[in-house]
C-alpha cells in the first residue's frame, strides 16, 4: 500500500482547522492541549511538505536508481523506509512536547493580557458577601481547595515535557504549560493547573484585586513558595498550595 502525501497533507490540513476553530469553544488544560496539537499538527505539515517535494523530484527523473535494484531488494528498502516513518512520526512527537513550552510562551502571555477581565469577575464573584479582609482571605484560599476541581497542584506528579501523569488516576493526566519565572501569572486561569510557584502568584494577584495587602515568599531551602496577607496590623501566612478541608479546616 503506497502512502499519498498529497491525501496525509489535505487531512492534516483539516484537522489543523478544525483545532482552531474548536479553540474558540474550550478553556482550560483541553485549550492547552489542543494548542499543542496545532503545533505538532504544523510539524507534520511540513514533513509532509518536504516528502512532496521528494516525490517530485524523483518522478522528475525517467530512470532513478531504486528502478535498478532487484525486486526483492526493492521490498526490502520499502520496509526499512516505513520503519523510518514510524521513528519519525515519534520523533517530532517527543521534538513537539519538549520545545513546545518556549515556542508557547507568546501566547501565555496573550493569554494572560485576556484573562484580567476573568480575573475581575472571579475576585467579584468570591468577595461579594465579605466585611473584611478575613473574609476576603478564607474566601479566596477556598478557591484552591484541593477537591473543588478549580485548579490542578501538579506537584510531585511525574512528568515529561508539558505532560502531567496522574497520581494513579488515568482521568486527572493533563496538559500543564508552566510559568517562567513567575511569569506571566495570569496564565494559570487558563491552564488551571502548576505546583507552589503558580498558585501562590495567582492568589497575590487575586488579592489584590480584592483590595488586600500581600507579598510573596520565596523559601529557597525547601524550594517552596507561599503568600502573606496583612490582616489587622500583622502578616498572616497563607499557603494556596496547600487547601485541603479535611486536613485544615
Amino acid at each position: 500500500m503506497k502512502v499519498d502525501a498529497r491525501f496525509i497533507l489535505k487531512i492534516l490540513l483539516i484537522i489543523l482547522v478544525l483545532n482552531c476553530i474548536i479553540l474558540f469553544f474550550v478553556d482550560g488544560p483541553l485549550w492547552v492541549f489542543l494548542c499543542f496539537t496545532i503545533w505538532l499538527n504544523f510539524m507534520y505539515i511540513l514533513i509532509a511538505l518536504y516528502f512532496i517535494f521528494l516525490i517530485n523530484r524523483s518522478k522528475a527523473k525517467k530512470k532513478t536508481a531504486f528502478d535498478k535494484i532487484k525486486p526483492k531488494w526493492q521490498k526490502l528498502i520499502r520496509y526499512g523506509f516505513r520503519t523510518v516513518y514510524i521513528v519519525l512520526i515519534v520523533y517530532f512527537i517527543l521534538l513537539a512536547m519538549m520545545t513546545f513550552p518556549f515556542v508557547f510562551n507568546p501566547v501565555m502571555h496573550w493569554k494572560a493580557e485576556q484573562n484580567k477581565a476573568v480575573l475581575n469577575d472571579l475576585v467579584d464573584g468570591l468577595t461579594e458577601d465579605c466585611v473584611n479582609d478575613e473574609e476576603k482571605t478564607i474566601s479566596l484560599m477556598n478557591w484552591f481547595e484541593r477537591h473543588t476541581g478549580n485548579i490542578n497542584n501538579i506537584w510531585g506528579h511525574p512528568n515529561f515535557g508539558s505532560f502531567i501523569f496522574g497520581d494513579g488516576n488515568p482521568y486527572s493526566c493533563i496538559f500543564c504549560v508552566r510559568l517562567v519565572e513567575r511569569e506571566p501569572p495570569l496564565w494559570v486561569l487558563t491552564s488551571r493547573c502548576g505546583a507552589c510557584e503558580e498558585l501562590s502568584v495567582l492568589f497575590r494577584e487575586m488579592a489584590n484585586v480584592a483590595g488586600l495587602s500581600v507579598r510573596s515568599v520565596i523559601c529557597h531551602g525547601i524550594d517552596h513558595l507561599w503568600d502573606e496577607v496583612l490582616i489587622e496590623g500583622k502578616w498572616v501566612i497563607v499557603d494556596p498550595a496547600n487547601v485541603v478541608f479535611s486536613r485544615n479546616m
